[in-house]
């Protein structure tokens, strides 16, 4: 078959393919070999290059998320301790005024927090 120059059916097992492969690279001459070569270092380059920029956008993904989730960690922390502050403001018996201007809580809000 391919080896007497024939092409390979479509259909034939992958081994045999994979030698029609071999057979080719080493029937080349010194330059369309080096071409080869080139063309693999180029391949091996450009995949190098995405793996790289991969795990760079997944390393700063995950620096981003932490930094986000911090950041939400501690605006609630905030929020959770002004609500806790002006409910116990309330509770001394502080103007309900007073503790809106101070916490930045509205008027319904401290009116749930004495609620609850």
């Amino acid at each position: 078959m391919f080896l007497r120059g024939e092409p390979l059916p479509a259909d034939a097992p992958g081994y045999l393919h994979t030698a029609a492969a071999i057979i080719d690279l080493t029937n080349l001459n010194q330059e369309e070999r080096a071409v080869i070569d080139l063309l693999e270092k180029e391949e091996a380059i450009r995949d190098a290059e995405l793996d790289y920029a991969h795990q760079d956008g997944l390393t700063k993904g995950r620096a981003e998320g932490r930094a986000e989730g911090r950041a939400e960690g501690e605006a609630q922390g905030r929020a959770e301790e002004r609500a806790d502050l002006a409910l116990a403001a309330l509770r001394l018996g502080v103007p309900i005024d007073t503790v809106a201007k101070f916490s930045g809580l509205g008027h319904a809000d401290l009116e749930t927090l004495l609620q609850q």
